[in-house]
């Protein structure tokens, strides 16, 4: 009787455990897709315009500085690219890299910490990308931050 219950709770521990891993694995769901009408225009759009997207690249675990880095990110790209964002010309984006669908990230981008990453679209696909290491050099003080992200932002711009 022993071994039965003993064999029954090593069973129940291996299923657990190939059920966790299978649930952590597994890809995130899929939104339903559009109409391929749409999609054929808003295709149609990016190709006619290059995008270029400033993406706060963070984890789980958010410190007081990284949390700064997105804010003061944020406010540079907002108060100092009104005209492009308002366009569409240039977006800001915030991906927790530790989400299963945003893992490549780290992989792409060759990110070792919390980055601030510019990424040129063309035609709805990445042609260049530039990680943006100097907003930890420039932490503690706010108005270099800004110049120096800002400084980035317009020569990846051109």
């Amino acid at each position: 009787m022993k071994k039965a219950v003993g064999f029954a709770l090593l069973a129940f521990a291996a299923f657990s455990i190939a059920f966790a891993v299978f649930k952590e694995n597994r890809p995130a769901p899929q939104a339903d897709p559009k109409p391929a009408a749409v999609e054929t225009a808003k295709a149609t759009a990016r190709a006619a315009k290059p995008v270029v997207i400033a993406r706060y690249c963070h984890g789980h675990a958010r410190c007081s500085n990284c949390l700064k880095i997105e804010q003061y990110s944020r406010e540079t790209i907002e108060t100092g690219f009104r005209k492009e964002l308002d366009s569409g010309r240039l977006k800001f984006e915030v991906v927790n890299v530790e989400e299963p669908a945003n893992r490549h990230y780290i992989r792409d981008y060759g990110l070792y910490t919390k980055s601030l990453v510019l990424v040129a679209e063309a035609g709805g696909k990445e042609a260049r990308h530039k990680v943006l290491n100097g907003v930890w050099d420039h932490l503690s003080d706010k108005d270099a931050f800004m110049a120096y992200v800002r400084k980035e932002t317009k020569s990846f711009l051109k």
